[in-house]
């Protein structure tokens, strides 16, 4: 899959292929630091678990503007 993502042929097919890999990737990625963060809030109490669902607030909001993004371009490239 990496040699898929990193082929750099002027052909749509493969550079779509390609755009949608890496947004696969990326999106599992999120998904794996949002699950790691939400155990960190539940796990800790007192001053480090008030910091950790400040970081885990903040991701969240970081997490869905790069959700709206994915969506959006992915709407858009189904049109075109």
């Amino acid at each position: 899959m990496t040699k898929v993502l990193l082929n750099k042929t002027g052909d749509g097919k493969d550079s779509t292929m390609q755009s949608e890999g890496y947004r696969r990737l990326r999106q599992q990625q999120w998904d794996n630091d949002l699950k790691e963060l939400q155990n960190n809030a539940a796990q800790r109490s007192g001053t480090r678990g008030i910091q950790a669902r400040k970081e885990l607030l903040a991701f969240e909001k970081e997490y869905a503007l790069w959700q709206e993004k994915y969506i959006t371009s992915r709407m858009m490239s189904l049109k075109g």
